[in-house]
């Protein structure tokens, strides 16, 4: 049997790698200056570090045994990566590009015999939800069964216990292209390519991440894959016949195994019917743990928010580690503009067998997309008995567009009395259209009034806005009035409501009509007020979302005329607090480097005041915080000038938490912003460096009453 040449080289070379001569990857190194992003590499290598042969370049033809490959740029210039240099550096490389044990494990555990390689990589401060890509083109220049690779590195250098996420996996590595199948997610078979594909990366919280490709050489260091990089993709050529992409590998490696809650779609689409309902299904995967509860059951401890009214979310157990997540009903506004980027999907501790949603990346998730279409509605005109339309009858109309006019005609000896959505004027022109419209115009006939007729009756209608601002008929009186009279509705007295003369259904007065039709209308909104207070010594505090995520349901009673909602501050000394709390506490924060300060303690009292002066106070309990309320704390003078600045939270068994907190500058002053649904006693941190906002001492999220104190982190040296 002909062996072929590269078969007989790669024996040799593997022969040699015992005798290589290791250099550790800080003699290649560059180190890039700063620049753009330059994620297309229009400008080089700036910004980015390298080791290996990695350079950039325009068209690239590759020349296999059996394939000649062509791969194009974008634009002008795209990264090429190719492994060179000693073996045995790989630990080093996966040291420098910020890898944890437990990412190092993943990637030698489905790649044992990484001998040379090349890297790239940039670091990026990112927001959180932020989403980056970049496109890539792995190329094989070996042959099945000898094997090569290619992977993605994102690691959270501000706190990698963070995730990021790699092409929808938490994770600090993913797999990219490979040669054998069933080793990459994209396996090329001998001397393929897997043609440009999309990495996409997210930042699940704020901070500063590494971003890094490698490509490398297993068993030799002969027949050396290609890593192309550009953003977007260019073009690949095979054998001069346009490539396209390939599928992913069915029997790829499965991703790290951490425990999270992945989404197979993140994007929720209207249905082609354009009626407000959602046609798109996301199958929910849980890693590393399971799920509770019987198959084919909602899935207890899930909690959804920013979700559009009218759609009800439901997420249903498929299996021990799977569900789905869809929608029933229908959106009751669903014009392009409805659509959210923040619908967010919160899973309980008893939705895991773990009983920890603390412990698993993604178990709140809030970066999913709800997207509505904009349709074409129908305007459909119908002419009741006795008269007619002129005008188009039926219209399509683009969403936000206008329809044609229309126009009532009576026939001989009726008139036109009203259309049946309650236009008055007989003469319309629909405007701003987001729904179908289907109505019919009335006309009535025409009566003689008898010679001895001079009086007819007519109808006051008086209605009262409710707690959704909709309003309902609470009175009808009946007067009488000379025929063709002009007559006026007389408003009444309401205790709580006041007359809402500017109403577009209002119909204030009208003329006295001989068959007794005539309807007047008076609309009456209600005055119970809302008011928010703060109560600080004048320390600056402030609250924002009381109206929205608070039950008030004293504001739709009758006989109230104000409610006062008052946010007060009270400095507390640690003598008022628990002295075994304090001690597990302070235990726990000199084990992490911290010196507590004051402490404030946090109440809503709520104030009614009735319509008789009356005044009834209470305390506003949790349960009563239906969403998370924002209280604004102002920066202390001698903190004014200190980086990560945070809020810490201790609750009454003497656990600490620190909350997400953002610094925030209102009129010129600096204030700590975060948010919250319980009220008890907040404060101040100060931490060496920028944290992602978790549990920094031991503890699972406990929400009780408790103490949140002030803290300053020590410096590393003392």
């Amino acid at each position: 049997m002909k062996l072929k040449k590269s078969f007989i080289l790669k024996l040799l070379f593997i022969a040699l790698i015992s005798i290589s001569i290791i250099l550790p990857p800080s003699f290649f190194i560059s180190t890039l200056k700063a620049g753009s992003l330059n994620f297309d590499f229009e400008d080089g290598l700036n910004q980015w570090t390298a080791y290996g042969d990695v350079t950039t370049t325009g068209a690239k033809t590759i020349n296999t045994e059996d394939y000649e490959w062509i791969v194009e740029p974008n634009s002008s210039a795209m990264a090429q990566l190719v492994p060179s240099g000693s073996s045995g550096v790989i630990g080093t490389i996966f040291d420098t590009l910020g890898l944890s044990e437990d990412s190092k494990n993943y990637i030698i555990d489905n790649f044992p015999q990484i001998t040379n390689c090349a890297y790239i990589y940039r670091d990026i401060s990112l927001e959180a939800g932020q989403t980056i890509s970049m496109a890539w083109n792995y190329i094989s220049t070996d042959y099945v069964p000898f094997n090569d690779a290619s992977l993605a590195t994102f690691v959270n250098l501000d706190n990698a216990s963070k995730l990021g996420m790699i092409n929808g996996y938490f994770g600090e590595a993913g797999i990219l292209g490979a040669t054998v199948p069933g080793t990459g997610n994209y396996s090329t078979g001998s001397y393929g390519s897997t043609g440009w594909q999309k990495a996409t990366f997210r930042a699940v919280s704020a901070g500063t991440y590494r971003l890094g490709f490698v490509v490398y050489n297993l068993d030799d260091t002969i027949l050396s894959p290609y890593l192309f990089l550009d953003d977007p993709e260019g073009l690949t050529w095979k054998n001069g016949e346009p490539f396209d992409p390939i599928n992913p590998d069915g029997e790829a490696p499965p991703p790290p195994a951490i425990k999270s809650v992945t989404f197979s779609s993140t994007v929720f689409e209207e249905s082609s019917n354009n009626d407000g309902s959602i046609s798109t299904t996301s199958t929910i995967t849980l890693i590393a743990d399971t799920f509770t509860g019987n198959a084919n059951d909602e899935l207890q401890g899930v909690s959804y928010s920013n979700l559009p009214a009218g759609l009800t979310a439901h997420v249903i157990k498929t299996s021990d580690t799977t569900a789905t997540l869809s929608f029933t009903g229908k959106a009751s506004s669903h014009s392009t503009t409805c659509g959210v980027g923040n619908f967010t999907v919160t899973f309980a501790n008893s939705a895991f067998a773990g009983n920890d949603a603390s412990n698993i990346a993604g178990s709140t998730t809030d970066y999913l997309q709800i997207k509505f279409i904009n349709g074409t509605y129908t305007l459909n005109y119908t002419a009741g008995s006795h008269g007619s339309i002129t005008g188009e009858l039926l219209q399509s109309v683009e969403e936000g567009n206008s329809g044609t006019a229309v126009t009532a005609v009576a026939d001989k000896g009726y008139h036109f009395t009203k259309w049946s959505d309650g236009v008055k004027t007989a003469s319309r022109t629909d405007k701003n259209i987001k729904t179908n419209i289907n109505v019919t115009a009335l006309f009535s006939i025409n009566y003689t009034v008898p010679a001895n007729q001079t009086s007819a009756t007519y109808i006051v209608q008086h209605y009262k806005q409710d707690a959704n601002g909709e309003y309902i008929l609470s009175e009808t009186e009946t007067f009488t009035g000379n025929i063709g009279q002009t007559v006026n509705a007389r408003a009444k007295t309401y205790a709580g409501y006041e007359l809402n003369s500017a109403y577009e259904g209002s119909v204030p007065s009208g003329t006295v009509l001989s068959d007794n039709s005539l309807i007047l209308k008076l609309y009456y909104d209600k005055t119970a007020k809302l008011i928010v207070k703060v109560e600080d010594n004048n320390i600056g505090f402030n609250i924002e979302g009381v109206d929205k995520n608070i039950n008030i349901a004293e504001l739709n009673n009758e006989n109230v005329s104000k409610v006062i909602i008052t946010l007060q501050v009270n400095i507390l000394n640690t003598e008022s607090l628990s002295k075994d709390v304090i001690k597990k506490a302070a235990e726990l924060m000199q084990k992490e480097g911290l010196t507590p300060y004051n402490y404030f303690d946090l109440s809503l009292i709520k104030s009614v005041i009735g319509s008789d002066g009356n005044v009834i106070q209470s305390t506003v309990l949790n349960s009563d915080i239906k969403g998370e309320l924002t209280i604004r704390i102002p920066v202390p003078d001698d903190l004014k000038n200190t980086d990560n600045l945070a809020i810490v939270f201790v609750n009454d068994e003497g656990e600490v938490q620190v909350l997400k907190t953002d610094i925030v500058t209102i009129d010129g002053k600096k204030y700590l912003e975060f948010k919250t649904s319980h009220f008890s006693i907040y404060g101040i941190v100060q931490t060496e460096k920028s944290y992602a906002w978790i549990w920094i001492i031991a503890g699972a999220v406990i929400i009780a009453a408790g103490a949140i104190l002030i803290y300053k982190r020590k410096k590393q040296n003392e």
